[in-house]
């Protein structure tokens, strides 16, 4: 892989966190119970912290941290496609997309460079965290939906009362 290759692949992780942000933040207006906030709130948390987690690293090769409106659009297309199920059909619905960034990161991670494979590995983490937690809210275990998510994060959310 060369240089200008896993740079290309890096901005692909961050913008993908940006499409995530983008696709739970409007989902937040619509799915008001409690619980589905915190649920949401936890994704949308593992996302922003993620995205964060990743500028150092962008910054250190000399690569782009701004905002990019192309992932953002993106990420509002995913949410636009769900926004008007119910519950258990959206987070079914979501399996789809997340299995496509896992699969896609995964990839990435194969083909990285061996300097940089922990980076490249807490992304296949973080996004199997994400696709595991609406794989298990589907199927009704939400006790369990969320650990590994919370495991990641510096900064959880506090769960309803």
């Amino acid at each position: 892989m060369s240089a200008d290759s896993f740079a290309q692949d890096l901005l692909k992780f961050y913008r993908g966190e940006m499409a995530g942000e983008e696709s739970f933040t409007p989902l937040l207006k619509q799915y008001t119970e409690p619980y589905q906030q915190y649920f949401l709130g936890t994704a949308l948390q593992l996302e922003t912290e993620t995205k964060a987690r990743l500028r150092p690293v962008l910054l250190s090769l000399g690569l782009p941290i701004y905002e990019h409106e192309p992932a953002r659009v993106d990420g509002r297309a995913i949410a636009g496609d769900i926004e008007d199920l119910d519950w258990h059909q959206m987070v079914s619905q979501m399996i789809e997309p997340l299995q496509h960034f896992v699969d896609l990161f995964q990839a990435i991670h194969d083909a990285t460079p061996e300097d940089w494979k922990q980076i490249t590995q807490s992304m296949v983490v973080h996004e199997k965290a994400l696709l595991k937690a609406f794989k298990l809210e589907a199927s009704g275990q939400s006790e369990e939906a969320l650990k590994d998510i919370i495991a990641q994060l510096k900064y959880p959310l506090a769960p309803p009362q």
